[in-house]
């Protein structure tokens, strides 16, 4: 299981990541597999989804 500090920067890497593709740009979880675990991951991006939309109501 991860500790938080080390969930936090897997979160943090993917947003980085993620900031650098280009806008509207689909991609796939496995494209960050070497970040964490698959579970990890999937959590990460969730979150950073749930921000987002959270910050702009627009987009739902």
């Amino acid at each position: 299981m991860l500790s938080t500090d080390q969930a936090q920067s897997v979160s943090a890497r993917i947003a980085q990541r993620v900031k650098r593709l280009p806008k509207g740009q689909p991609f796939s979880i496995r494209r960050f597999t070497g970040l964490g675990t698959k579970n990890a991951v999937s959590k990460a991006i969730a979150r950073l989804v749930n921000r987002k939309r959270s910050t702009n109501p627009a987009s739902q």
